[in-house]
């Protein structure tokens, strides 16, 4: 997509590529965590954004994108005692 519209060399396009599946591996490793855990503070999903927004402007917009919603969907703070 992007390649597309820039008209890349054959190697730009294979680092955009590279760039964006990194980008994609690294989503759902922290969103997959984070998931776990239930929560994610305003500074991870501050990252988490960040990331997001360069790996969509590189084309990417697949499972990344509704795991992304998920967390982003979740409480900033940890529960001090689950018993509360």
């Amino acid at each position: 997509h992007f390649a597309k519209k820039a008209k890349l060399t054959e190697t730009e396009t294979n680092i955009s590529n590279g760039v964006q599946c990194l980008l994609r591996d690294r989503l759902l490793t922290l969103c997959s965590e984070y998931e776990k855990d239930g929560w994610c503070d305003q500074t991870k999903k501050t990252n988490l954004q960040k990331m997001y927004n360069a790996y969509s402007a590189l084309g990417g917009n697949d499972v990344a994108h509704s795991e992304y919603t998920k967390v982003m969907e979740l409480r900033s703070i940890e529960k001090e005692n689950e018993n509360d």
